[in-house]
């Protein structure tokens, strides 16, 4: 993950430890895409293959090499061979996606209880997102679950944290005039009888 701002001496990026935050992570069966709001500013994003691997201590990790693959494993097959560990599909994604978030976290110096959404392809079926919110429940993970709004995990991960433009209060709209009655359309008839009757 390639960092746009200066870091800190003891190598976290930022100043001082920031005030608020908020992480969208769009998970994909090729890529996944992070999108970090901290203190409100624009989004910051950030890329890493969607690859899974083991770590000394048995725990499934984010990996440059590994095992792909098991985001659409979710809908295929309920276990998942990752370096050699038969594993649930469900809990090789929920481990990838708890890694990549503590790489964020870790980044930016962010609190344990940072805002985290998960946003899963729209394209899985109903039984594979359970599946997912099941092994990241498993996993300790605190935090939201919901459908992708973009097959594009860059885009689905900005629109997350991008507020939506709100209404001006002091702007009024315009009113429509209500639409005449139908006893005042023949008032107004008899009235303009009457005047076409006295011009003559």
């Amino acid at each position: 993950m390639v960092a746009r701002r200066n870091t800190r001496a003891d190598g976290r990026l930022g100043d001082a430890a920031p005030a608020s935050a908020e992480l969208a992570l769009a998970l994909g069966d090729a890529g996944t895409v992070v999108a970090a709001r901290i203190a409100g500013a624009e989004a910051q994003l950030f890329r890493c293959p969607t690859v899974a691997g083991v770590d000394a201590s048995g725990q499934v990790v984010a990996a440059s090499v590994g095992t792909s693959g098991f985001v659409d494993g979710l809908d295929r097959t309920r276990a998942w061979d990752v370096d050699g560990r038969h594993l649930r599909t469900e809990d090789v994604a929920a481990g990838f996606v708890l890694s990549v978030v503590a790489s964020v976290v870790d980044l930016y110096g962010l609190p344990r209880d940072t805002t985290v959404t998960v946003l899963h392809p729209a394209s899985l079926s109903p039984g594979a997102v359970e599946a997912l919110r099941d092994g990241l429940d498993h996993a300790g993970f605190v935090g939201a679950l919901r459908a992708a709004a973009s097959v594009h995990p860059e885009i689905a991960a900005r629109s997350e944290l991008t507020p939506q433009p709100r209404l001006d209060p002091t702007v009024r709209r315009r009113r429509r005039a209500p639409a005449p009655t139908r006893a005042a359309v023949l008032a107004a008839a008899g009235a303009l009888v009457v005047l076409v009757g006295g011009a003559t």
